[in-house]
């Protein structure tokens, strides 16, 4: 009756029976103290992360190193000379029978001439020029909005799928939950869909997002419109991407 219970551990031997008492004290604070180790390094790997993701966000946001202007400094006892050895300064300037304009001319080689102010059609080619450059600047603005993207994508009030199968020893993997609050932008506080009592502390890398079906509201969590809700159109599962219908923003 001890052995079934689990009172006792009954063994029967050849020199008679063998009785060993549990102690459950002993159990439970065996059991208790796994769980707190496995909390600690946790916490541990949370805070690493943490500081891991500081450190390269630091990395991106540090301004690149910029050239500084010196001042020039000029010794006062220095003379600079210049010595012009062009035959045809020379000869006009020796002479003194050249007349206006024959001294930029003759300093001209092979007889070249200055160039003249650009004709009208140059001036609307200039103008033309610098209203596509403006439309290129705005595109590349625009294209560069729409492409920005963050590392953290946790927002509360998502619903996402619990991924961490080391969590609990793997008791709510694959469990979907809700974001009840967001700490340090990468960590979020999950309430299990089916443990409504319970909240976990979750990294978002043990997270993955919950697509609705064709009509559920979506929230856009990164990219252009991230943070703002539209209506869930069409899934492309062949190329991994859907189609929304966007209620909030430009």
């Amino acid at each position: 009756w001890l052995g079934r219970e689990g009172l006792c551990i009954v063994e029967e031997k050849e020199e008679g029976w063998y009785i060993a008492y549990i102690d459950r004290k002993v159990s439970e604070r065996s059991r208790k103290a796994a769980e707190m180790e496995e909390k600690r390094m946790r916490e541990t790997e949370l805070a690493d992360r943490k500081i891991e993701r500081r450190m390269k966000k630091a990395r991106l946001e540090a301004p690149a190193e910029e050239e500084r202007n010196t001042e020039l400094v000029r010794d006062e006892n220095l003379t600079v000379g210049l010595e012009i050895k062009s035959k045809r300064f020379q000869t006009a300037a020796t002479s003194g029978g050249y007349k206006k304009g024959d001294l930029f001319r003759n300093g001209l080689p092979n007889g070249d001439e200055i160039d003249t102010p650009r004709k009208k059609s140059d001036s609307g080619r200039e103008k033309t020029s610098a209203l596509e450059e403006i439309r290129q600047e705005q595109e590349k603005r625009q294209r560069a909005r729409e492409d920005k993207r963050f590392e953290n994508w946790l927002f509360e009030g998502i619903s996402v799928k619990i991924v961490d199968k080391h969590l609990a020893d793997g008791k709510y993997y694959k469990k979907k939950g809700e974001v009840v609050a967001v700490m340090d932008e990468f960590v979020a506080v999950v309430r299990p869909f089916d443990h409504e009592k319970v909240k976990l502390q979750i990294d978002q890398e043990g997270l993955e997002t919950v697509i609705p079906k064709p009509g559920g509201e979506v929230l856009v969590l990164n990219g252009y419109q991230r943070g703002n809700r539209g209506t869930l159109d069409e899934i492309d599962e062949r190329n991994f991407c859907v189609s929304i219908r966007m209620q909030e923003g430009p």
